[in-house]
């Protein structure tokens, strides 16, 4: 018995090369497509380098979210942690509370803000427009918390009447 192979059979078809707005006729030119077995095989017809795609986020191929703890893609807003030393401490700097304490009794401001949700203005300072973020007002409420916590309000709460 004699055995015989067979080569696959290449032809190639040509194709008009377009642009982006052009039609295949203003195109002008051709480029040459492989075909082997009747399966068209893609060549490049432009000089252009390919796209790169994104790559896959660490968290869908380890099964941890190790962008959370890198600074550089943190995307979400970062969530400050305060230590406190008692419980009553804790409840005395919840947000809510302490807020409604300053507006009564120390004349802190809260108004909607231009870039901000609201602006917190300490009292008799300037607000977004002519303060300064961080010494006249507060866009956030963990800087009011942490600007509290700096000046110890709780320890003073008595002598500022934020009983």
């Amino acid at each position: 018995t004699t055995s015989t192979t067979t080569t696959p059979r290449t032809t190639t078809a040509t194709t008009p090369k377009t642009r982006r707005g052009q039609s295949k006729k203003a195109a002008g030119t051709t480029a040459t497509t492989p075909v082997h077995n009747g399966l068209v095989t893609p060549s490049p017809v432009s000089n252009r380098p390919l796209r790169t795609r994104r790559q896959s986020s660490p968290a869908a191929t380890t099964g941890t979210n190790s962008w959370s703890s890198s600074p550089n893609h943190s995307r979400k807003k970062k969530i400050k942690t305060f230590h406190f030393q008692s419980e009553e401490e804790e409840e005395f700097y919840t947000f809510a509370k302490l807020m409604k304490k300053l507006e009564q009794r120390q004349r802190w401001k809260y108004k909607p803000g231009k870039l901000h949700s609201w602006n917190y203005c300490l009292p008799d300072r300037p607000g977004e427009g002519k303060g300064i973020h961080l010494v006249d007002y507060f866009t956030e409420e963990d800087e009011v918390i942490h600007y509290c916590m700096q000046n110890s309000f709780y320890e003073k709460r008595h002598e500022l009447g934020l009983e």
